[in-house]
C-alpha cells in the first residue's frame, strides 16, 4: 500500500524538531544546510540542543526535553529553526516516497524504515502505523507520521 508521510514541526517529542534536537550532527552529513541553520540559532538554544543530543539515559532525555520545551516558547517562530525543519522535510519526504528501503516492524504499531543513502550510511526512519487523511476534499489516503530519523553505518 503506498502512502504519504507527514513530518510534524515544532514538537520536541517527535517529528522534525525532535529529529533535529536528537540527531542534527548525524544528519548534517546528508543535509549540510541543517548545520548552517543550527549554527544560526541563539546560543542558549544551541547549548540545550547539544545537551539533549548527548543524553543516553531515559531520565536524562526527559529532563533535557523539559528544558528545551520550556525555552521553545521563546523560539518557536525563530527563522533558522524553521529553515532547518524545512531543509529536513525537503530531504526526507521525497526519499521516503521513492527511496529503496527495508521495513521492519517495531514496537507499538510503528515501523522502522531503513534507507541506504550511501554505500556506507543508512538512514533509519521510525514511522507510525497508517492513519487516514483527507486532502482537499479528495478521497481518504493512508498517511504515516515520521517520529524520528537517525543515521547508522552499513
Amino acid at each position: 500500500m503506498s502512502c504519504d508521510f507527514d513530518l510534524e514541526f515544532n514538537n520536541v517529542q517527535s517529528g522534525a524538531l525532535h529529529i533535529l534536537m536528537r540527531h542534527s550532527k548525524q544528519l548534517q552529513q546528508l543535509v549540510p544546510a541543517i548545520g548552517h541553520h543550527i549554527n544560526s540559532l541563539p546560543e542558549d538554544l544551541k547549548s540545550r540542543i547539544e545537551s539533549y543530543s548527548r543524553c543516553r539515559t531515559r531520565k536524562s532525555k526527559y529532563a533535557a526535553m523539559n528544558h528545551i520545551t520550556n525555552v521553545m516558547f521563546k523560539y518557536k517562530r525563530n527563522q533558522a529553526l524553521k529553515k532547518a525543519q524545512l531543509a529536513l522535510q525537503s530531504y526526507l519526504k521525497p526519499l521516503m516516497s521513492t527511496g529503496i528501503s527495508t521495513t521492519i516492524d517495531a514496537k507499538n504499531g510503528c515501523q522502522l524504515v531503513q534507507l541506504a543513502v550511501s554505500p556506507k550510511l543508512e538512514l533509519n526512519v521510525l514511522v507510525t502505523d497508517y492513519n487516514y487523511s483527507q486532502s482537499n476534499g479528495q478521497k481518504w489516503m493512508p498517511v504515516r507520521s515520521i517520529i524520528t530519523a537517525y543515521v547508522t553505518k552499513c
